[in-house]
């Protein structure tokens, strides 16, 4: 967790210290009696011999002042002279008193003065503004101290504060505890709606646009501020119709601010998706019931009660950002937004039939049955209907949001019935690993199982190396301690011991489930990549527990000794072939520590190896990649790189590791442009001698990656694992969707310096398996033979 800024704790004592000064004299406002509202509008006086007029009344509130009328001047309310006063000194006035007994008004109309009594408007339940103000206030402060030097978390509490402002009222008592109280009122009723919108702007943060005009336009939001206070007190401004013009503008700002919201919506990855959907189901269960349940009390005034009950749930907003900002996972957020919709929309309409429709239709049938019969009756057959009604809805809305989900459920009773039937331990595993990949539609697949002296997969399926895992290390240690489903992502370990992360990243592993054996650690899978981009939810953590379970069942039926064989077995049908990329470096003493190195990766790949391929003998395949290695290897080896892997048709080689390489940027940029002019003019040869095309398509990517030797089941093989990696091989893979021959990362490019002359700026490129947008630079043939 990064350290909090000085500047931010400074803001953090300063505003929360505010907020608690102003919160006890809420309190003992609310002590005194509670609040209320002025339900008239009052014309300042013009001159300091005139006093303030009655303009106009709140709607329907004429019933409060019943002997005045607008225009009367106001002469004292309360005993206090109104010679000459403004609207402020008119407010002073009326709230010196207690709030809820009648206030004395002297007016004079047509120059007779008149007696008469105004009563204010009283905010019934009060508390509920306390437990609002703390909730904003609590849960902003604890969000912001999470995320410590964080935009996003500096964003959200200021939000929070703002709104924690505007529900603490003190209005009340002394002149200048009324008139701070309305100045707090008007700016923080300002400032929430521009402070909300900038955390829209910039949450989550890998969809963030918070730049140019981004910065200031939410700032046009101020004039809502202006507008609810003119609406409450009649200030600073005379709108006769600042209640219609609060209205449109609220609409209006919501309109905007879910626009912002569903931008960044579809523009971000599986994290930020999974985060917003959070917000959504914040904004869903705060404000969707009071909407639903205001409607219904409009049609049924006596059930006003039920939405000043709802008003509460407004808290549902900070608490689920809060969730959003520190605890994205924490819960399955998809089934909580199902049932969120399913449970409101319907449970408001089962309310208002039991309210609404029963005893209307009770009163209509009560000729020929009894009211004491049908009521019940119906209210239960209302509520039959309801119950069918949630899980009728519920079941559709998951299995058109989240088809994998249910495939894995309707999917979980066959796949038990089909480990059962397995004859072998391996059958056991690969039909597991083999289903789960069909099943989720997983990019990566693999099953890992204990040999008795190292982790070793037995069933593999995606990109990338397979490396085995010692039962020792930081992986199965975590396993064997907490037998619960592991994301890597969330784990740091020590820098000394990340290679198992490393080699999880570099597999793109979102989750690993663990298979316990007679009360030990047996085998785990490797899960990652959903064809949908979502992540993984508790729900399938569950799941997939409850599958490795039955997994580890079966495994029992047969003896150590076979589970270990058939293990061996798989494991070595699974082998890579990896080269030697080091050899030198040992051959001359040089140490290959394990470690955190900064490096440039570059992938490439053949095109057209498939068509090539395809009817050709064995002996032509391996001439012409045996062709095509040697000399990317050669231009690799000149230009300072190491190969570390082959696979298939394709390489990896890493610059800067195991030694350092001043310049490796320029030097793999050197490399790939060499590979990409020498591959196309290979003399390539099918077995009936005719002549072949190969094309290439290169990758490069610099940044931080785990670089070292990899212990595998019967040799150690040295690696470079992690994110870098991983953007290299995909950056790789965008070549022939960009029918370029090179795309390098916007940190190989700024590097590489002249060295990257020739390269065209693609920014904004999105890759697949990536969370947010990447500034690319693409190369290909035409600028080099075009000069």
């Amino acid at each position: 967790m990064a350290r909090m800024r000085k500047i931010d704790a400074v803001l953090l004592v300063a505003l929360s210290g505010a907020w608690c000064f102003c919160f006890v004299l809420h309190l003992n406002q609310l002590a005194r009696g509670g609040f209320a509202w002025i339900p008239i509008y009052v014309e300042p006086a013009s001159a300091s011999d005139v006093h303030p007029m009655l303009r106009d009344f709140w709607p329907a509130a004429e019933s409060l002042a019943p002997e005045l009328l607008p225009g009367d001047s106001l002469e004292s309310v309360g005993g206090h002279d109104l010679m000459g006063a403004g609207r402020l000194e008119v407010l002073d006035a009326l709230y010196a008193g207690s709030p809820d007994k009648p206030i004395p008004v002297v007016a004079i109309r047509d120059g007779v003065r008149i007696e008469s009594t105004l009563t204010l408007q009283m905010i019934a339940h009060a508390w509920r503004k306390t437990v609002v103000a703390v909730g904003f206030a609590v849960l902003g402060t604890l969000g912001f101290w999470r995320t410590r030097g964080s935009r996003v978390g500096r964003a959200y509490y200021l939000a929070m504060m703002a709104y924690a402002f505007h529900w603490t009222d003190f209005w009340g008592g002394s002149s200048v505890t009324t008139n701070a109280a309305v100045f707090v009122f008007g700016i923080a009723t300002a400032l929430t709606a521009p402070l909300a919108l900038r955390v829209a702007l910039v949450f989550p943060e890998e969809a963030s646009h918070f730049d140019g005009g981004a910065r200031w336009w939410p700032w046009s939001f101020l004039v809502i501020g202006p507008v609810f206070t003119s609406w409450a007190f009649g200030l600073p401004f005379h709108l006769p119709q600042a209640g219609s013009l609060a209205v449109g503008l609220t609409a209006f700002y919501l309109v905007v601010l879910v626009s912002v919201l569903t931008h960044n919506y579809r523009t971000c990855g599986p994290r930020g998706k999974r985060q917003l959907k959070w917000v959504l189901l914040g904004f869903w269960v705060g404000f969707v019931p009071i909407m639903l349940t205001s409607l219904l009390a409009l049609a049924a005034p006596e059930l006003w009660w039920l939405y000043e009950a709802s008003l509460m749930l407004a808290l549902a907003v900070p608490i689920c950002l809060f969730v959003a900002l520190v605890r994205f996972n924490l819960f399955d957020v998809d089934r909580l937004l199902t049932a969120a919709a399913t449970y409101s929309v319907i449970g408001t309409i089962s309310l208002a039939g039991v309210f609404l429709i029963v005893p209307r239709a009770t009163a209509a049938a009560s000729g020929w049955i009894e009211p004491d019969v049908s009521q019940p009756a119906l209210a239960l057959a209302l509520a039959g209907l309801a119950l069918l009604g949630l899980r009728q809805t519920e079941a559709r809305l998951e299995s058109r949001l989240y088809p994998e989900r249910r495939a894995l459920e309707d999917d979980a009773g066959r796949l038990r019935r089909d480990l059962s039937d397995c004859e072998k331990p391996a059958e056991v595993l690969t039909a597991l690993g083999g289903r789960l990949g069909t099943l989720l539609r997983l990019e990566t697949v693999a099953i890992y199982a204990n040999t008795s002296e190292i982790f070793a997969p037995v069933f593999a399926r995606g990109p990338g190396i397979c490396p085995s895992f010692d039962p020792e290390g930081l992986l199965a240690t975590h396993l064997e301690t907490f037998r619960a489903p592991l994301e890597p992502g969330r784990i740091k370990g020590n820098p000394l011991q990340r290679a198992d992360w490393a080699a999880l990243a570099s597999m793109g592993v979102e989750l690993v489930v663990p298979v316990a054996l007679r009360g030990e650690l047996a085998a785990f899978m490797c899960l990652g990549g959903k064809g949908s981009g979502d992540v993984f939810t508790a729900t399938d953590a569950a799941l997939l527990s409850g599958l490795a379970d039955k997994a580890a069942d079966e495994l029992l039926r047969f003896e150590q000794a076979d589970i270990e064989r058939h293990t061996r077995e798989l494991s070595e049908q699974l082998r890579n072939f990896v080269p030697s990329a080091i050899a030198r470096e040992i051959d001359e003493g040089f140490r290959l520590d394990p470690g955190e190195r900064e490096v440039s990766v570059l992938f490439v790949d053949i095109r057209g190896y498939t068509p090539f391929s395809e009817g050709q003998r064995p002996d032509a395949i391996f001439a012409a990649v045996s062709q095509y290695t040697e000399t990317v290897s050669g231009m690799v080896d000149e230009c300072g790189g190491s190969v570390v892997e082959f696979h298939g048709d394709g390489l990896m080689a890493v610059f800067g590791a195991p030694r350092p390489l001043e310049a490796k940027e320029s030097c793999a940029i050197r490399a790939a442009r060499a590979i990409s002019l020498a591959i196309p003019e290979l003399d390539v040869r099918g077995a009936d001698g005719a002549a072949h095309h190969l094309d290439v398509g290169v990758g490069i990517a610099t940044g931080s990656a785990y670089v070292g030797p990899l212990k595998t089941t019967d040799r150690v093989i040295w690696v470079a694992l992690g994110n870098t990696t991983n953007l290299a091989a995909r950056l790789e893979g965008s070549t022939r969707d960009l029918d370029v021959a090179v795309v390098v990362d916007s940190t190989t490019h700024a590097a590489a310096g002249t060295g990257a002359d020739g390269f065209v700026s693609l920014p904004g490129l999105r890759v697949k398996g990536r969370s947010a947008p990447v500034d690319v630079f693409t190369w290909s043939r035409d600028v080099q033979e075009n000069g």
